[in-house]
């Protein structure tokens, strides 16, 4: 009886520490990828100023999302895990991968060619391949989520100024919902609107498509007066002198208004110095002539009988002096413009205009 009841308790006691024995726990991978926050103010385009290989080095790890791509051709391949090619093959149209989201794993060069390799969501790889000047094509392809959200934090609910001066082309920067080109109306310049929603432009015929530098995601803005319409975000970012934030046009109007109050100040201030040196030399030629002639020195008359020095000082020196020596002295002629001014003995005798 006793040997039983060791029995069963040493079985417990094994029991209860096998109980206690914990399996090891190894961390899950976290995904790394982040789409935000985005530094660059570009789409799918490579960055100015950066040597060759790593112009699109800001888009590693970004996700991008293909769109509206029906216009845009190039060289794609759908690769195992192996790295070999499984379909489509050569300029298929892009509108195959319209929707899907993928991450950019790498890019690297080939040649005169950029080959981006895309992970998909089920983890297969997509290679698609551009050629350096065609990466227009790609930027009107795709849209990288980082650059869509990085627009929507500039620009979404923000009012914005429309400052394009020239009478020609006011309001052409505007697209039409429902013409699809660009608006035909003139819009004054300096309107405000308000940018309601920032949209991806969707898969259309007629005049949506974009032209060759421009991408596909576009700013809903609305304003009371005039409407709504739509405009490109890349040429909201390319070209500041069409629209502004209203805090940078607040801020660009506080700086043209002090550039111009500095430039008042400076031409008041210059103004002053001149009427200061004039009232000093008016009142030296008083001293040197009395009041009479001095004041009609100052003020750049001429008259017969007065002196060659007098005249010099009233409207300056000739462009050229004719000078006769006789026996009853000397005789000059002060050559200005469309004047002669004849002088005996440095008295001024005759004025032909």
């Amino acid at each position: 009886m006793k040997k039983l009841f060791f029995v069963l308790l040493f079985s417990s006691l094994l029991c209860d520490a096998y109980a206690q024995i914990k399996m090891a726990q190894f961390p899950t991978k976290q995904d790394t990828i982040s789409i935000f926050p985005y530094d660059s103010l570009t789409n799918i385009s490579y960055m100015p100023n950066v040597e060759r290989g790593k112009a699109f080095n800001h888009l590693l790890g970004q996700k991008i999302m293909s769109v509206s791509s029906e216009y845009s051709f190039g060289r794609f391949d759908v690769l195992d895990n192996r790295g070999r090619p499984m379909g489509y093959g050569e300029f298929e149209a892009l509108e195959k991968l319209d929707g899907k989201i993928f991450t950019i794993d790498s890019i690297s060069i080939y040649i005169f060619d950029y080959v981006f390799h895309l992970r998909a969501e089920d983890n297969s790889i997509i290679k698609v391949v551009y050629d350096y000047e065609g990466n227009s094509e790609a930027n009107k392809a795709w849209v990288c989520l980082g650059y869509y959200e990085k627009i929507k934090q500039l620009y979404l609910n923000k009012e914005l100024v429309y400052v394009w001066d020239d009478d020609v082309f006011l309001g052409k920067q505007f697209m039409d919902y429902e013409t699809e080109s660009n608006l035909a109306k003139k819009i004054p310049c300096n309107t405000i609107w308000k940018c309601t929603d920032v949209l991806v432009l969707p898969k259309k015929g007629g005049h949506a498509k974009p032209r060759h530098w421009m991408d596909r995601v576009i700013l809903n803005v609305e304003n009371s007066e005039y409407g709504k319409y739509y405009i490109f975000a890349s040429r909201l970012l390319d070209c500041k002198n069409y629209f502004m934030t209203l805090e940078q046009f607040n801020t660009h109007k506080a700086i043209q208004n002090q550039k111009y109050a500095e430039a008042k100040a400076r031409a008041e201030a210059e103004a002053k110095k001149r009427a200061e040196e004039s009232a000093k030399q008016r009142q030296k030629q008083i001293d040197k002539y009395g009041y009479d002639v001095g004041c009609r020195i100052h003020n750049g008359e001429i008259w017969i009988g007065m002196t060659s020095s007098q005249c010099s000082e009233s409207i300056g020196y000739p462009q050229r002096i004719n000078r006769t020596t006789t026996m009853r002295g000397t005789r000059e002629q002060w050559v200005y413009h469309s004047k002669y001014l004849y002088f005996e003995n440095g008295i001024l005798v005759a004025i032909q205009d």
